[in-house]
């Protein structure tokens, strides 16, 4: 152990010998606090998995986690848990609460899988039928699709319980299971271009179009809303996903469609970046030279 020999440290500065010894028992106990975080994702991978899968074990999980997270271990009893629990026990049983509810625990799921290591390529189809799913059934979430698209689901009373925040590390996944965008743009396009650059644009066709059926989901009603999104956003998508497509090497493919996209919306307001970008694709600036 490391205080094992601290009496026989001299002086201020460490030898080679002592540096050693540290770093091995450093090594040991990483060993030990990995094992013991793989563990409790494994053990909050399986609670979650229940909860995805029965509403009966969603609604008790949350019960659980919300006791020990908002109450336990904040040195409330258990009668203000009990008083709390039947106040909030009609709006958490709505419907529409428990499909979010296991949204979430559905997306925890997908995320304990990608930080236990499993292959990204191999998570990828999963993730996009999740999403599918999320924007098939939108309009049956009601007013908690909000809270899919807002919030990050390490911030739940279930990711709390199992401490996951301390654990999870993914700087290429979106925690954000509603935030469509983000979760193409961080996780399920870049690991496309790594793998299967031919079908890049595939894969932004199925994003525009869940991208566009969600708006005109949520927003039905709003004229506005779905006319600038046809105006404005819809053709920003097609241009990305035509400089996507040329950069991926479908380089004919990508120009044609980058060309018919400015003849077509010549007055959108990104037009002269377009072809400031698309310049620079046919054209790109020479290596510096080295002196």
């Amino acid at each position: 152990m490391l205080l094992g020999f601290a009496a026989e440290l001299p002086g201020e500065v460490l030898s080679p010998d002592q540096v050693q010894k540290i770093l091995a028992e450093l090594q040991r106990v990483d060993e030990i606090v990995s094992g013991k975080q793989s563990e409790g994702r494994r053990s909050a991978f399986d609670a979650f998995r229940r909860g995805a899968a029965n509403e009966k074990d969603a609604y008790e999980l949350f019960l659980a986690c919300s006791k020990q997270v908002d109450f336990d271990e904040q040195g409330k009893t258990s009668t203000e848990f009990r008083e709390w629990r039947e106040r909030q026990e009609a709006n958490l049983k709505r419907p529409s609460r428990m499909a979010a509810m296991q949204m979430q625990l559905q997306y925890l799921v997908l995320t304990l899988r990608l930080a236990q290591g499993e292959a990204p390529l191999k998570v990828l189809p999963e993730v996009e039928t999740f999403l599918a799913a999320l924007v098939s059934n939108a309009e049956s979430f009601e007013g908690d699709l909000a809270v899919l698209q807002r919030e990050n689901v390490l911030s739940t009373p279930f990711a709390k319980a199992y401490k996951l925040e301390q654990t999870v590390n993914l700087p290429n996944w979106n925690l954000v299971p509603g935030n469509i965008g983000q979760v193409y743009e961080r996780f399920v396009l870049p690991t496309m271009r790594d793998t299967h650059p031919e079908l890049v644009g595939a894969t932004w066709d199925r994003r525009i179009q869940l991208e566009t059926q969600l708006l005109k989901t949520v927003r039905k009603d709003d004229e506005v809303a779905q006319q600038k999104f046809a105006a404005e956003t819809l053709p920003r998508l097609h241009w990305r996903r035509s400089a996507d497509v040329f950069r991926t090497g479908q380089q004919t493919e990508g120009a044609l469609a980058m060309l018919k996209l400015l003849q077509q919306h010549a007055d959108h307001a990104d037009a002269g970046e377009w072809i400031q970008d698309f310049r620079q694709l046919l054209e790109p600036p020479a290596p510096k030279k080295t002196p």
